[in-house]
C-alpha cells in the first residue's frame, strides 16, 4: 500500500471484546485517520493511527488498519449485586415471639470477580437482630443469605434499615427497609394480648383463654385472665392436696392446713383427722367382738362393733386399729358413728356369705385379723382411744363376745368381768347383736 497525503485520514476503529461486556463491530472509516477511537473504555484513546490511506477519496476504505492498542481494563457487569426481596415486612406476629425473614444476595458477575458485602443495621439496637454474618464474599454466579430476626417488645410500630456497602461500582450502597407491626389480638377472641398497655389477654394463642372465660380448675391454665393459682380454687393461699397442695377442701377458704379446727365434722386443719379436738379417750370403745366364728370361715366372720359414748356424732376418718402384733388398718374415708350409736367392722360386708352380719366399714383380713387370745388398740392419730386386751379370756366358738348390756362404759369394756358370750343367734347360726343392744350377761 503507498502511502498517500494525510491531509484528511480516515481511521478504522477495532473494537475488542471484554470480559462481562459486549461492544461494536468494526465500522467503515467515515472521516479522517487523524480522529481519535471512539472506544468509550475508562481511559481515552489518543493514539492515532499509523498507517494512511492507500488511496485518498476511496469510499470504504477497506484496506486501512487501525493498528492502536487499547491499554484500559473493563470489568464490565462484575461483580453484579441482585438481591431479594428488597424490604422486609414483620407485620401480624406476637409480642415477645421471634420472627426470622431472609434477604437472597446474588452475585450476577460473568468475569470471576467476587462480590464484597458488609452489611449494618441502623439503629444497631432494637428489636431487629442480624443473624447471619456482617462480612460476605460471594463468587460470580453464587447467592448468599442475610438472615433478620424481630421480636416485637410491644404492640408499636418498629423499623430498621439494612444497610449493603459493596464492591459493586454500580451499586456500593444499598438500604433494605425493615419493618414490624405485631397482631394486638392473634387468636381473634376480640382480646388484646396483655403483652400491651391497653390489652389483657393473657394467652394470645388461645381464643378460650381470655377475661371473662369460664375458669376449668386444675388444668394449669388460666382461662380467665385472673392471674390466681389455677390449683387453689378457693384462694385461702393453699394448693389442693389432689394436686400435691395441703389443702383438703379447696372449695372451702376457711379449711387448710394449719387452720383452727372447730366441733363442725368436718377436718378443717386437713391432718386427716374430724374434730379431734373435741375427742377424748374413751368415747369410743369396743362393745362386741367375733374373734372365732363357727358356722362360716374366720375370714368371713371375723367382726367388732364399736360404740359412741360422747355427746356428739364421731367421724373415725383417719382413725387406725391395731394389735399388739403387727396387725393394722386404717379407716379411709367419713365413717360416723351417731351419739349413743353403734358401727360394725368386719372382713365382709355381704351378708350373705358373712352370716348374715350387717358390717359397715370392711377391712382386709389379711391386715388384721383376731385370735382367741388378742388385742384391740383403737387409735385417733397419735391419740389412744381404747385399749382392749382379751388375752386369757375364755373365748366360745361362734359366739361374740358381748359388754353387759347394763354395764356400757369404757371402763366397764376394759374388763373381762363385764363381758360374756351372746345369746342372740344371727342367721347362719353364730350368735351376736353386731349393730343392735346388747345381751344381759347377769
Amino acid at each position: 500500500m503507498s502511502l498517500r497525503s494525510l491531509a484528511s485520514p480516515l481511521v478504522l476503529t477495532l473494537l475488542w471484546p471484554v470480559a462481562g461486556c459486549t461492544f461494536g463491530q468494526q465500522q467503515p472509516d467515515s472521516s479522517a485517520d487523524s480522529s481519535v477511537d471512539t472506544h468509550t473504555d475508562s481511559t481515552v484513546d489518543s493514539t492515532t493511527d499509523s498507517t494512511a490511506d492507500s488511496t485518498p477519496g476511496d469510499s470504504a476504505d477497506s484496506g486501512d488498519t487501525d493498528t492502536d492498542t487499547d491499554t484500559d481494563t473493563a470489568t464490565g457487569d462484575c461483580p453484579r449485586l441482585d438481591y431479594s426481596p428488597t424490604s422486609l415486612s414483620f407485620d401480624g406476629g406476637a409480642v415477645g415471639v421471634a420472627y426470622d425473614q431472609f434477604v437472597t444476595v446474588t452475585n450476577n458477575c460473568t468475569a470471576g470477580i467476587d462480590l464484597d458485602m458488609t452489611v449494618t443495621m441502623s439503629p444497631g439496637r432494637g428489636p431487629f437482630t442480624r443473624l447471619s454474618n456482617a462480612e460476605m464474599i460471594i463468587p460470580q454466579g453464587l447467592s448468599d443469605q442475610i438472615e433478620i430476626e424481630f421480636v416485637p417488645p410491644n404492640l408499636d410500630p418498629q423499623k430498621v434499615d439494612i444497610n449493603l456497602t459493596t464492591n459493586d461500582p454500580s451499586h456500593p450502597s444499598e438500604v433494605i427497609k425493615a419493618t414490624g407491626t405485631p397482631d394486638a389480638d392473634l387468636d381473634n377472641d376480640g382480646y388484646d394480648s396483655n403483652t400491651t398497655r391497653r390489652g389483657d389477654d393473657c394467652d394470645d394463642s388461645n381464643p378460650d383463654v381470655h377475661p371473662g372465660a369460664t375458669e376449668i380448675w386444675y388444668d394449669g391454665i388460666d382461662e380467665n385472665c385472673d392471674g390466681k393459682d389455677d390449683y387453689d380454687q378457693d384462694g385461702d393461699g393453699l394448693d389442693s392436696a389432689l394436686y400435691g397442695g395441703t389443702d383438703c377442701d379447696d372449695t372451702n377458704a376457711s379449711i387448710g392446713a394449719g387452720g383452727p379446727e372447730t366441733q363442725n365434722g368436718i377436718d378443717d386443719d386437713c391432718d386427716g383427722l374430724v374434730d379431734e379436738d373435741f375427742i377424748n379417750a374413751g368415747d369410743v370403745y369396743v362393745s362386741e367382738f367375733m374373734p372365732d366364728s363357727s358356722n362360716v370361715a374366720d375370714e368371713h366372720g371375723e367382726y367388732f362393733e364399736l360404740y359412741n359414748s360422747s355427746d356428739n356424732a364421731i367421724d373415725l376418718e383417719g382413725w387406725t386399729f391395731h394389735d399388739d402384733g403387727t396387725d393394722s388398718f386404717s379407716i379411709v374415708g367419713s365413717l360416723i358413728v351417731d351419739s349413743g350409736g353403734y358401727v360394725v367392722l368386719g372382713v365382709d360386708d355381704n351378708t350373705a356369705s358373712n352370716g348374715g352380719v350387717p358390717v359397715d366399714y370392711q377391712y382386709d383380713h389379711a391386715s388384721f385379723n383376731m385370735t382367741n387370745s388378742d388385742s384391740f388398740y383403737v387409735m385417733m392419730g397419735t391419740t389412744d382411744i381404747f385399749d382392749l386386751d382379751y388375752s386369757g379370756w375364755a373365748i366360745t366358738s361362734g359366739a361374740a363376745m358381748n359388754l353387759d348390756r347394763n354395764s356400757f362404759s369404757s371402763g366397764h369394756a376394759g374388763t373381762e368381768t363385764y363381758w360374756c358370750d351372746s345369746t342372740s343367734m344371727l342367721d347362719d347360726g353364730d350368735y351376736g347383736t353386731p349393730g343392735g343392744q346388747n345381751d344381759v350377761c347377769f
